[in-house]
């Protein structure tokens, strides 16, 4: 059986060093990440909510208006954020000259 060696640093030291970095070369990156997962823990809920809403709505034979207007509602984030283009901001890698 094969012994497998244990990394050099480990996920806490690793997080650190990024932290770190990114604070040092461009303190932004840390802001645009934490609003790059708060916006895909957004689309997540939306995605697993929307199937029992509707469903409930349909159940209770709701209103042809308030059933399109819970589709709409859940629809209107998964739709928008995509355009949010948070990705193109510059990185210590990219920036400019």
């Amino acid at each position: 059986m094969e012994e497998t060696k244990k990394p050099k640093y480990g996920l806490g030291q690793s997080v650190r060093f990024m932290l770190g970095m990114a604070w040092k070369y461009r303190r932004s990156t840390i802001w645009v990440c934490l609003l790059y997962a708060a916006i895909q823990l957004g689309l997540n809920l939306c995605q697993l909510f929307i199937a029992p809403v509707v469903l409930g709505k349909v159940e209770q034979a709701a209103p042809l208006p308030e059933l399109l207007g819970s589709i709409g509602v859940f629809s209107c984030f998964p739709t928008c954020a995509p355009s949010m283009n948070f990705w193109r901001f510059p990185t210590p890698c990219t920036r400019e000259a």
